[in-house]
């Protein structure tokens, strides 16, 4: 089996600071807000998914928490310096 890394993909772990369950629309949202890169991020809630159920909001709440973060695949980006 073939890893990301050797398809060419990068992981990027992007740190979170709170995690929040809330009802609305007749479904449980999974939001997260993260320490502030941008001047919306400190007070901007990030979805993260929708449940139908409680109790599978609040375990990947707590997934979400325990993590520390959400992932990212990437593409690389590669870059070579040739010395002519």
């Amino acid at each position: 089996m073939t890893t990301l890394d050797e398809e060419g993909f990068d992981v990027i772990k992007h740190p979170i600071k709170r995690v929040r369950v809330q009802f609305h629309g007749g479904l449980w949202y999974v939001e997260y807000q993260r320490p502030a890169k941008y001047y919306v991020d400190g007070w901007w809630w990030f979805d993260d998914s929708k449940h139908p159920e409680y109790k599978d909001a609040f375990q990947r709440a707590q997934e979400l928490a325990a993590a520390g973060g959400t992932k990212e695949v990437r593409r690389k980006e590669l870059v070579f310096e040739v010395n002519v």
